[in-house]
């Protein structure tokens, strides 16, 4: 009876607005589920793209090291030959070698190049046994290689003495990865050399790629925090990226970590 008393526009509310509002409710669903759609698929192809433009820079990285390697072995291996290595690699290409090692097969002319900052120091032979893990028990996995072929090590720790005028008992811990090949000397002794090179130099590669100076223009980097790791194969959490202009903070993955209790990486 109120309804038939009621006004004209009182009836056209009451049959209107209940559709109205379902209308605007299906299609402010339907937006967002579209707009989502698409939104996610766009970040997930940007990551996507980002994540094989750093994969493509770590393999450039560790080819340009396996090059190197290959390069040193083909010439006549000595004590120059060494030092010359690690000094020209960092000044003419940037490559920050840890260090340069001949391992000999038969002798204990063995010959160990350390570098840090600069400084490039030989590892005495009295002293090569107090580097762990000692660079003889990859004798093992180079000795079927064949010339030119390159063996590559996982990330391991490498603690090793760094004999300084300053400080000759200065012993360092870095984590490195290795690399061997067969090779001779000029004298004709067999053995195999191996560089280290120092994982901070991939987790740099994070760095750069997560920052406003990443060499992918199209995707520049917002102030939003965000971070990329590095898995290991068993999927482990190795290291971070962290702030370009912190190439040499400490390798980390406490963000991982954070708020969560456990196991959470090595």
């Amino acid at each position: 009876a109120a309804v038939r008393n009621s006004s004209i526009k009182t009836r056209l509310m009451i049959g209107l607005i209940p559709p109205v509002l379902i209308i605007l409710i299906f299609t402010g669903y339907r937006t967002y589920s579209i707009s989502s759609k698409f939104i996610n698929s766009a970040i997930e192809r940007s990551s996507q793209l980002q994540v094989m433009a750093l994969k493509h820079e770590i393999e450039y990285f560790l080819d340009h090291c396996r090059q190197d390697l290959s390069n040193l072995a083909k010439e006549n291996v000595s004590e120059d030959a060494l030092r010359r290595f690690l000094s020209l690699n960092k000044l003419n290409s940037g490559f920050d070698y840890l260090g340069i090692a001949f391992i000999s097969q038969k002798t204990a002319d063995h010959l160990v190049y350390m570098a840090k900052d600069g400084y490039i120091t030989q590892i005495p032979s009295a002293m090569i046994s107090e580097i762990k893990p000692i660079p003889l028990i990859y004798y093992e996995k180079v000795k079927q290689l064949a010339p030119d072929q390159v063996w590559l090590s996982p990330i391991t720790e490498l603690e090793f003495p760094f004999p300084e005028p300053e400080n000759p008992n200065q012993r360092l811990i870095r984590k490195v990865i290795n690399m061997a090949t067969p090779c001779c000397t000029s004298s004709g002794v067999t053995g195999y050399l191996i560089v280290m090179v120092d994982v901070l130099n991939l987790r740099n590669i994070l760095s750069l790629y997560n920052s406003s100076q990443s060499p992918i223009w199209a995707f520049e980097r917002t102030a939003e925090e965000r971070y990329f790791y590095l898995f290991d194969l068993d999927g482990w959490i190795l290291f971070q990226s962290e702030l370009i202009e912190k190439p040499h903070a400490d390798l980390s993955s406490h963000l991982a970590r954070t708020g969560l209790t456990g196991i959470l990486g090595r």
